[in-house]
Parts: structure tokens; sequence; C-alpha cells
């Protein structure tokens, strides 16, 4: 007589088991690395928050709307009226930098700041607008709350939301983060500003 090996019904209940558990691991690790990528926007937001803040109350100025900045280092001044409009968003950055309050080096009239782990750009600028950077139009509303925004280029819907949620209301037209278009999964929000 011939004898038939094969597996037995615990073996692939224990097979299927392990290839479950594996399955979820990669669902869990996936879940954990983009709450991860979205914790480290919130921490941007807050450390240029910060280090505005701190500028501000060094020099009693707003970085980029400094009047004095020229007494300090080889920069431009900005106007002096309380917002970082006209061309002084790019400056913020460079006064920032030169003060020691963010890391880089700015040349004050075209370099941004990146959005940590994503693509778009960081703009610290009035929530009236400036002229430049081109094309970044703050979300509406944001002017009735505050003069100055951090904007964020370019976010992905669901990490605008998770940002608004985190730092805010969640809901993309009310309160101090706004968003310029609604929270549609898989699209990308061409601006998520939060009021300074």
């Amino acid at each position: 007589m011939n004898s038939q090996k094969g597996f037995t019904l615990i073996e692939l209940a224990v097979v299927i088991v392990i290839i479950g558990i594996l399955i979820g691991v990669v669902l869990k690790g996936t879940t954990m690395v983009e709450n991860a990528k979205i914790k480290a926007v919130i921490n941007q937001a807050n450390d240029l928050a910060t280090a505005v803040y701190s500028y501000q109350d060094k020099y009693n100025k707003l970085p980029g709307d400094d009047n004095l900045a020229t007494n300090r280092w080889t920069t431009t001044n900005g106007n002096n009226n309380g917002r970082i409009d006209a061309a002084e968003p790019y400056l913020a950055n460079q006064h920032l930098a030169l003060a020691g309050f963010i890391a880089g080096t700015y040349d004050g009239t075209s370099q941004a700041i990146r959005v940590v782990k994503y693509a778009g750009n960081v703009y610290i600028m009035s929530a009236f607008g400036a002229t430049v950077p081109a094309g970044v139009t703050p979300p509406a509303g944001l002017s009735a709350l505050c003069s100055n925004i951090i904007d964020f280029t370019a976010l992905p819907a669901e990490v605008a939301q998770s940002f608004d949620t985190a730092l805010d209301d969640g809901i993309w037209n009310q309160g101090k983060v706004r968003a310029g278009a609604a929270y549609t999964p898989n699209t990308t929000i061409a601006n998520t500003a939060i009021c300074l």
C-alpha cells in the first residue's frame, strides 16, 4: 500500500495564522510610519512658531518685517508694519536663520523652508497675503483671527486634516488652522495654515 503524505489541518491553520500575523505587522508598520510623518509636520509648525516668538521676544520685531535687521547682519530690512507681507516671507527665513532660531542658510529672496517628509514648502507670512511667494494664497478667514500665519503647501488631504485635528478642530474652514479646500481623500491641499 502506498501512503500519501500531506499537510494536516493543524499545520495549515498554523501557516494561515502566521501569514495573518505578518500581514498585520506590515499594515501596522505602514500606519506607524505615516503617523510619524504627520507628527513631524506638527512638530515643524510648533518649532517654527516658537522660532518666530523667540525672535520677536529677542528683537521686538517680526522676522522678515524687522526694520533694524541690517544693524545686526548683512541682510535686508523689512517694513515693520506688523505683517510679514510684500517680499518678507523669504526674508523671514533668512532673519530666523541668522538669529540662530532655525537651521539652514537662506538668501532672503527665493529660498523656502521645505515641509518635512512631504513635497511642499512652508511660508511664514501675512494672513492677508504677500507678493512672494507667487501663487501662495492664505486660506480664507484667517486674517480675521490673526495677522501672520505659517502656511504649508501641497499637503495630502489626509495629512492636512490630521494636522488640523491635532492643533485645532479638524474642520477645514473654521478655527485657527484652515485649509484652502475641503479635506477630500486622495487630493492635495494647496495651502493649510495656522495662525501665529
